[in-house]
């Protein structure tokens, strides 16, 4: 780890705190902290904060001073204040320095280049704090290079004399450690933090640190101890291959740099080109669009004009022939007044005539000429469709929206598969059929060592993966896309042992009581568990939903009495999708309603009805992998199927002719197994169904009765990790396990208020950690099994 010091002996920090960095000047900081006046005749200590002479002068006793900052004592010994070193902090001096550098300097291989460039006047830069001497033995005065030093004794030893030493029973044990060369110190002392009165002569190589010989003998016995000297020196050995490193590191990190700005830019290029591309085929369909436009319209004005002109020649004739009717009128009104029989003969005649015209105009013009029929017919009735297909953006996957979900990326067995899916999507958020680029997916045990990972299939953007953990602990799923994780991705998976089902009694621990405060619950029934082990609750006669953390305590709630979006009338049951979205279903409002693991309404979907898609009390729902949404539709004896959007899909009914054996009248709990087939209890006639993935009956299980394998009013029903099958039966207030091809486990419960006792249980689910939780609705509480 490079360190202050070794800046400072790599050149970028000078030891006598002026000069330079990289060329450019240090400004040196020359206002005394404590009489806050500006000085020239700062020193700094041991410890790296600076004074004036004057303000450290006041404070000196004797050969000792006191830090006034941070309170650590110094022997000054004979120098004095004059052998602290003048100048001003380098770390505050040279954080100025890069802050006052030009741009171009800030860059990393420029500073790699000044550390390279300062290197060669590392020698200059230790040699004013370190000597190198050969040491004599202190003990035989023989004048003899000395090979060990005793640290108990603080006296250099040759190697004639070490034995004998060793074997002195009137000293103390000691440690020897290599020779001290006592020319080999600085300028002053440094002093140890712990032992206040001892210098710092030695460096523990297994701590990384300056100590002293009390420490060598208390703290760090058994550690490789080096002079400080010693250790200056691997240090500047080690300084060209660090600056190198330094360098190589700065020459990769450009590298990446130069792909990057190369990479935003050809993104803008590429997409500018793309978006032109769109607008002129666009604009090249709008223009012929626009020309067949203009030619429909004209035939559609040309219509209009004959159709008009005929009908206004029409009305011309018609407004003549009115005329002829008051001519006619006037031609009556004369003839009751006419005194003479000639001219009431000429006024018949004259009369019948115009009668006779106007009879003849009528029998021509009784009816419309024309009619208001234009019709524009649509020739090419895929033209909507094929515009909807006329192109399509392709981006490749994108790490921001594509997702794992499966048990496998949260919680796992040892000794079992573990299976998870990964959804490829494109920046548009679409789902991709075929990515162009591969998904990196990695996991790592405990103890950070790969594990096989095996890709199932793929198909329509979706890629299957599983693995087998062997071990329990802490596994990592690690998935990228170009380098960078998706969604929650690295994600921690805890592994545990396989359970053990037949010594379950009393239960571990429960929460609630009755009541309709934070925490309480009324009449409960619906629960599950997201993965991270929060436990969602459906407290139906409340109206709301109730999540509690993992270990039990309140988290938070949502909604209210009504029948507005976000609000609840008597809501049963929850279930959560890979998005961690809770899906809700509002019983008595006949709707499923989705929301934020936060309790934010997103959407709802269904209405009261029989039709596909509408709904009839809908009571429990369930959630696969792909986020498709079973519901048992009660009062439609039938469970429906919908995508994540509520979009319907696929239905089981109960009426169904061809399902005549396979009939359950009132459709209760349903869930998914790992293999995507399906479970469902009927209420009324105490049974399990088996259903394929794709609603096709399977096997049915059970009888009326209180024995193993049968049922009296089975409520929730919910899978582990191992495929077991849970069961919790109303009237016989306990949970029946089988085993995933149905045949009879264990069970445990009874009837009571007590640990480990039920009053109807109803809804079930089994945590990450693999407790198994049932909702205990006449006790209004949560059991943990």
């Amino acid at each position: 780890m490079l360190t202050y010091t070794s800046l400072s002996m790599a050149g970028l920090l000078p030891p006598d705190g002026g000069g330079a960095v990289g060329g450019y000047p240090t400004p040196t900081p020359t206002v005394c902290p404590l009489c806050l006046a500006h000085r020239d005749d700062m020193m700094t200590l041991d410890c790296n904060h600076h004074f004036c002479k004057r303000c450290l002068n006041q404070r000196t006793d004797g050969n000792l001073l006191k830090c006034p900052s941070c309170d650590r004592l110094m022997d000054l010994h004979d120098h004095g204040l004059e052998g602290l070193q003048g100048g001003s902090n380098y770390l505050i001096n040279n954080i100025l320095s890069l802050v006052s550098m030009p741009g171009d300097s800030l860059h990393p291989s420029a500073l790699i280049s000044t550390a390279s460039t300062n290197l060669s006047n590392t020698s200059q830069t230790l040699s004013w704090s370190i000597e190198s001497s050969e040491t004599r033995c202190q003990l035989c005065r023989l004048d003899i290079s000395a090979s060990r030093y005793c640290v108990g004794c603080k006296m250099s030893l040759c190697s004639g004399c070490i034995a004998t030493h060793q074997h002195d029973q009137s000293s103390i044990i000691q440690q020897l450690a290599p020779p001290l060369d006592q020319r080999a110190v600085h300028l002053h002392h440094s002093y140890c933090s712990t032992h206040h009165h001892e210098t710092l002569d030695f460096c523990c190589k297994h701590c990384t640190q300056a100590v002293c010989r009390k420490c060598v003998l208390q703290e760090h016995i058994g550690h490789t101890i080096l002079r400080l000297s010693e250790a200056a020196d691997e240090f500047k050995k080690m300084m060209p291959s660090i600056v190198q490193d330094l360098k190589t590191k700065g020459d990769c990190v450009n590298n990446i740099l130069t792909q990057v700005e190369h990479g935003i830019e050809s993104i803008d290029n590429r997409a500018k080109t793309v978006g032109g591309e769109v607008q002129s085929c666009i604009r090249a369909n709008i223009l012929a669009l626009e020309d067949k436009e203009r030619e429909l319209l004209l035939q559609v004005e040309n219509v209009r004009k004959t159709k008009r002109d005929i009908l206004v020649s029409q009305k011309s004739q018609l407004n003549l022939v009115k005329n002829h009717l008051v001519e006619a009128a006037s031609m009556v009104i004369n003839a009751q007044q006419a005194q003479h029989h000639t001219e009431l003969v000429n006024i018949e005649q004259g009369l019948q005539k115009l009668v006779s015209k106007i009879q003849g105009d009528i029998n021509q013009l009784n009816i419309c000429h024309e009619d208001d029929y234009i019709e524009f017919t649509l020739r090419d009735h895929p033209l909507r469709s094929s515009i909807s297909q006329l192109g399509a953006i392709h981006s490749g996957i994108s790490s921001r929206h594509t997702t794992a979900s499966g048990h496998g990326v949260y919680c796992a067995i040892v000794g079992k598969y573990a299976k998870f899916m990964v959804t490829c999507r494109n920046h548009c958020n679409k789902k991709i059929a075929r990515p162009r680029e591969a998904v990196d997916v990695k996991i790592y045990g405990p103890d950070a060592s790969p594990v096989t990972v095996e890709c199932v299939t793929k198909s329509d953007g979706v890629c299957h993966y599983q693995y087998c953990p062997l071990t329990t602990g802490t596994y990592i799923v690690s998935i990228q896309v170009r380098g960078r994780h998706i969604g929650e991705s690295p994600m921690k998976v805890k592994v545990r042992k396989r359970r053990n089902y037949f010594n379950i009694g009393d239960s571990d621990h429960q929460i609630g009581t009755d009541g309709e405060q934070e925490g309480q619950l009324c009449r409960p029934w619906g629960i599950c568990c997201d993965p991270y082990g929060n436990i969602i609750v459906a407290d139906r006669s409340n109206n709301r939903v109730q999540i509690f953390n993992a270990d039990g305590s309140y988290k938070l709630k949502f909604g209210e009495t009504g029948t507005a979006l976000g609000q609840f009338n008597r809501p049963a049951s929850v279930a959560v999708n890979s998005l961690n979205h809770i899906i809700v279903t509002d019983k008595d409002n006949h709707r499923i309603q989705v929301f934020t693991s936060e309790g934010k309404f997103l959407h709802s979907f269904g209405e009261r009805g029989s039709m596909n898609g509408q709904l009839h009390y809908p009571w429990d729902v369930a959630c696969n992998a792909e986020d498709r949404i079973l519901v048992s539709d009660t009062r439609n004896h039938r469970i429906q199927l919908f995508s994540s959007a509520g979009i319907y899909l696929h239905k089981f009914s109960f009426h169904s002719p061809s399902h005549q054996r396979m009939q359950l009248p009132q459709p209760r709990g349903v869930c998914f197994t790992e293999s995507g087939d399906i479970l469902v209890t009927d209420f009324n006639k105490h049974k399990l169904m088996f259903l394929r993935y794709d609603l096709q009956p399977l096997q049915m299980i059970g009888n009326e009765g209180q024995g193993n394998s049968q049922f009296f009013r089975p409520q929730g029903v919910a899978v582990d990790l191992e495929g077991n099958i849970l069961v919790s039966e109303g009237r016989n207030n306990r949970v029946q396990i089988f085993r995933p091809d149905g045949t009879f486990l264990t069970k445990f419960g009874s009837l009571g208020s007590g640990s480990g006792e039920f009053d109807r249980p109803s809804g079930i689910c089994v945590t990450p950690d693999g407790y198994i939780v049932v909702v205990d609705f006449g006790n209004n509480r949560i059991m943990f099994f």
